[in-house]
C-alpha cells in the first residue's frame, strides 16, 4: 500500500494551509499506519483445526480453509477455520492466528505479508479504510 502523491500534497497542495492542517494530516496518517492498521489486520484471523474442540469446529464447518504444501515426502495438508471471537470457546480462543502481518509501516509506505488467499481481502479493506480516514 502506498499513498499516491502524498509528497505532492505536503509540498504543494497544502501550500496555503496553516501549520495545524499539516500537523493534523501528519498525525492522522501516523495513527493509521502505526496503530489502526494492526487492528485492521486482526479482523483476518483463523484458528488451526488441531487447536479447536469439536464444538468450535462444528460452528465453523462452512468456513473451513485448507492449505496444501507439496513435498517429496507427500502433501502436507492443514485445515483452518474462520470464526468470530464470540463463536469460539474460551479454551480454543488462545489458538487464534492473525493471517496478515504488518512487516513495515512508515511514512506512506506499508508492506503487509499475508497468505495468497487472504491478501485479496485484506488490501482492498485497508485501502478503503485509509480513504475514509483521509476524507
Amino acid at each position: 500500500m502506498d499513498v499516491d502523491n502524498l509528497g505532492a500534497v505536503f509540498s504543494g497542495k497544502l501550500q496555503n494551509e496553516s501549520l495545524s492542517k499539516y500537523h493534523t494530516l501528519s498525525r492522522t496518517l501516523e495513527t493509521f499506519f502505526t496503530g489502526y492498521l494492526n487492528e485492521l489486520c486482526e479482523e483476518f484471523y483463523v484458528y488451526p483445526g488441531e487447536g479447536l474442540c469439536r464444538e468450535c469446529i462444528d460452528n465453523a464447518k462452512e468456513r473451513r480453509i485448507e492449505t496444501r504444501v507439496e513435498s517429496e515426502e507427500g502433501d502436507l495438508v492443514r485445515e483452518y477455520f474462520r470464526l468470530a471471537r464470540d463463536e469460539v470457546c474460551e479454551n480454543c480462543a488462545p489458538n487464534r492466528l492473525t493471517l496478515p502481518y504488518v512487516v513495515y509501516a512508515g511514512g506512506d509506505d506499508t508492506l503487509i505479508a499475508a497468505p495468497l488467499g487472504c491478501s485479496g481481502q485484506t488490501c482492498p479493506s485497508h485501502t478503503g479504510r485509509l480513504q475514509k480516514v483521509l476524507m
